[in-house]
């Protein structure tokens, strides 16, 4: 098998998916998606990373995530699928056994590798964001993106909290392909070290609602 490059030198922002082996609904089960969000924050926590966003399927799961640093991305999918496979895999044994007896114990949790995208631009965070959060609408399970309790759309549409944190990117930190700081909207106090808008006080509203106020037209 060759090997797979991932661009993970460019501080982009990253929209990562990957889905359960043979999109099987492993993840129908609130608790199954509570081990993959639970992770996602520790893992994210470890490394020093950052999540835009996050929607959590019953059979896949995307998020936007960032590193301050180069060649971390490869780090962070790998624990994260791995951890979390031992531990949705435990608790479907113990909690759910007719189920699990239907499954070979030895076959996998998740699909091999990941899906990646860089995301150069906060044009092209809002374009996935947008994207993914209208993903349970599209299945039918809810009828407003906010409405789904395993993704983050409601946080951006109404501050709420969705147990990870999540927040906007400065623009200057999702390309180096914007030397002059065009997309990243209206200047703003750059005085802080902190390169990350991680709190709801100073995450800039004005650009991350555009995002909501989208989707809240399309199914509003």
């Amino acid at each position: 098998m060759a090997a797979r490059h991932i661009d993970d030198r460019e501080g982009h922002a990253h929209f990562v998916t990957f889905s359960c082996y043979r999109r099987r609904r492993l993840l129908d089960h609130d608790r199954a998606k509570t081990i993959v969000l639970g992770l996602l924050g520790s893992q994210l926590a470890i490394q020093g990373g950052r999540c835009v966003g996050f929607v959590v399927m019953p059979d896949h799961v995307h998020a936007i995530v960032h590193f301050p640093a180069p060649d971390q991305l490869s780090r962070f999918m790998k624990p994260w699928k791995q951890r979390s496979s031992v531990q949705v895999k435990r608790f479907l044994r113990a909690e759910l056994a007719s189920y699990a007896g239907a499954i070979d114990p030895a076959e996998a949790i998740w699909q091999p590798r990941y899906d990646d995208f860089n995301l150069y631009c906060p044009r092209k965070v809002e374009e996935m964001l947008v994207s993914m959060y209208l993903n349970p609408v599209r299945s039918g399970l809810v009828a407003r993106p906010s409405d789904w309790p395993w993704s983050s759309a409601r946080y951006y549409e109404s501050g709420r909290t969705v147990g990870v944190p999540v927040g906007w990117l400065d623009g200057r930190l999702l390309s180096l392909r914007d030397p002059d700081n065009k997309l990243s909207g209206p200047p703003r106090d750059t005085s802080s070290s902190k390169s990350w808008a991680g709190t709801r006080s100073i995450v800039p509203l004005a650009r991350v609602t555009r995002s909501s106020q989208l989707i809240m037209w399309l199914y509003g």
